[in-house]
């Protein structure tokens, strides 16, 4: 990844760079290039030992690799890094350049063609960022990208055709601006020679005709005023395909902003009317207006957490082939089981069939997960929210809190049994459920389940079934605060 963002910074630079250098007929750092062209080499190298997929299966043999890089991004990578300029550094004199070295240097644009590489890199930088906010960012990002690199080359392409030997072979001098027309041009004629001795501008900086060309370039791109008017034909033809090809870059660019917060807002949308949809509902059936609100809070938070892909899972998972749900189940639900003592040294086998096993629940605040005097048939683990356990013996106010990681009702899995306790849903809680019937499909399937219980039992003994995870810590701090009592009256003896 640290390969990729270099790589997109150094075509970024030379994107911009290039064109200043072919359009104003500058030279550029030549360290620079050089370091670029021999990043680039080495980013040549490297593609023919990178493996690449092919309907989704990895190909990692030479050969493959070879022709496949061949046959793809080579001539274009080739093409971008060849060092043209230094290949004709032709020169006549001591700085006078010579048409070869002119043509090596306006070789030198190839270098753009790399541009195309952007939006592959891009991807793989998105590929990290879960976030729709980073999504919709980096969309955003490209667009202003896009529309900035057209409206710089064409700035640097006017800036060439511009210059006072493309068109005008007089021997006057440059145009004196005290005799120019204020903010025109300072010939006479809508005919005459290149823009920037046309409006007297080609003494100026080279920063400030380069302003100038973008002024140009984003007025024509947008359709708005250019301030600067072409005086003869290369320029005319220019602007014209320009206004041709912009109509088509600026719809396009409009379309993708407009797609971007369509989708943003569509799922609001879709929200607001069944939030109204429910309140029409409830007012006509009369539902209390306590219990209207319970179920408002609950579809709203079913939005935040679809949003954050909790409930959207399970309908991407029915999109996914029966192998790549398993593998996505297993590493989902493999750390949250294995917090359970019992299944933390499962065979792998057992463990992956298990997890894809497991349900998942969402409740809202208020929920009753277990009744006290219920038949326990399921064990549940905590994956977020908070719990509250309440047994008989103490109060509701003296109740127990369970928060992520956690779990209760383990000893459901192994014997039969009623809950002495109920347990609540505090706030907005997801659990992964597993039941006695899972195990005895498990155990169906894997006959040596059956002894790994019978281990399990011998060695963990009762501390290995401790119900909830609430009991577990206690017993540890129990366990620790008698090693502690122990080694005090070791020393004291």
């Amino acid at each position: 990844m640290a390969w990729d963002l270099f790589s997109m910074a150094v075509i970024m630079y030379e994107a911009f760079s290039v064109p200043i250098i072919i359009g104003f007929e500058v030279d550029g750092p030549s360290t620079l290039m050089w370091l670029s062209t021999a990043f680039f080499a080495l980013d040549i190298v490297l593609n023919f030992l990178t493996g690449f997929f092919h309907d989704g299966h990895l190909v990692m043999k030479q050969g493959d690799i070879i022709r496949y890089y061949l046959l793809g991004w080579f001539a274009i990578d080739f093409l971008a890094t060849f060092p043209f300029d230094e290949v004709f550094s032709g020169k006549n004199g001591a700085t006078k350049l010579t048409k070869i070295t002119k043509f090596g240097k306006f070789l030198r644009m190839m270098r753009l063609l790399r541009v195309a590489k952007l939006n592959v890199l891009v991807q793989r930088i998105e590929d990290l960022f879960a976030s729709q906010a980073v999504f919709i960012g980096m969309h955003l990002l490209k667009m202003v990208t896009v529309f900035f690199l057209a409206c710089h080359w064409s700035a640097c392409c006017w800036a060439w055709m511009g210059h006072p030997t493309r068109h005008y072979h007089g021997k006057d001098g440059p145009i004196n601006q005290a005799t120019c027309e204020p903010g025109g041009a300072c010939e006479p004629s809508i005919l005459g020679s290149p823009w920037r001795r046309r409006y007297a501008v080609e003494g100026e900086t080279i920063p400030d005709q380069y302003l100038l060309s973008l002024q140009f370039a984003a007025g024509v791109i947008t359709g708005g005023d250019p301030g600067l008017q072409p005086g003869f034909w290369l320029e005319r033809v220019f602007v014209i395909t320009m206004m041709y090809v912009s109509l088509f870059m600026v719809a396009t660019v409009i379309s993708q902003v407009v797609m971007i917060f369509e989708k943003v807002s569509d799922e609001s949308k879709v929200q607001n009317e069944l939030m109204h949809s429910f309140r029409l509902f409830m007012a006509a059936g009369r539902v209390p207006f306590e219990l209207q609100q319970k179920v408002r809070r609950y579809l709203e938070y079913q939005f935040r957490a679809r949003k954050a892909l909790q409930v959207r899972r399970f309908e991407m998972m029915d999109r996914l082939s029966p192998t790549l749900r398993r593998e996505l189940l297993v590493h989902l639900n493999k750390s949250i089981v294995q917090q359970h003592p019992f299944f933390k040294d499962m065979p792998s086998e057992m463990l992956a069939r298990m997890c894809c096993l497991a349900e998942c629940d969402l409740c809202a605040p208020r929920d009753t997960i277990i009744n006290r005097g219920q038949r326990l048939e399921k064990m549940y683990f905590l994956v977020q929210g908070k719990l509250q356990l309440r047994t008989s013996k103490i109060k509701s106010g003296d109740a127990e809190e369970i928060e992520a990681p956690g779990w209760v009702a383990a000893a459901s899995l192994f014997k039969h049994g009623v809950a002495p306790y109920d347990v609540l849903s505090i706030s907005h809680s997801e659990l992964l459920a597993i039941s006695r019937a899972n195990v005895e499909d498990l155990r169906s399937q894997f006959p040596s389940l059956g002894a790994y219980i019978e281990d399990f039992t011998v060695e963990a003994g009762p501390e290995g079934f401790m119900d909830t995870s609430i009991w577990n810590i206690r017993l540890s701090r129990f366990s620790r605060s008698k090693s502690i009592i122990r080694g005090i009256s070791m020393r004291h003896l």
